[in-house]
């Protein structure tokens, strides 16, 4: 059996994506334009999305399908 231990403290595990996060988050206050690469809306309600299916997964016990409306034109580039 394999397993790995996690630090108690989750911090030190992200800092480096912090680090760069914030990095963006300040390019983009200095230069106005928006990374390509980062979240939006639609990925937070895609997420909610799927977090709402694990629940009622947990809860019921069976497979639950996710089902989303098609992603708006504002979200497409």
């Amino acid at each position: 059996m394999a397993y790995e231990r996690y630090a108690p403290d989750w911090r030190p595990r992200f800092a480096e994506a912090y680090r760069l996060q914030n990095k963006a988050f300040l390019n983009f206050v200095r230069t106005g334009v928006f990374p390509a690469i980062a979240s939006d809306a639609w990925d937070g309600y895609c997420a909610a999305l799927v977090a709402e299916a694990g629940v009622e997964a947990l809860r019921t016990g069976e497979r639950v399908m996710i089902a989303r409306t098609e992603k708006p034109s504002l979200y497409k580039q």
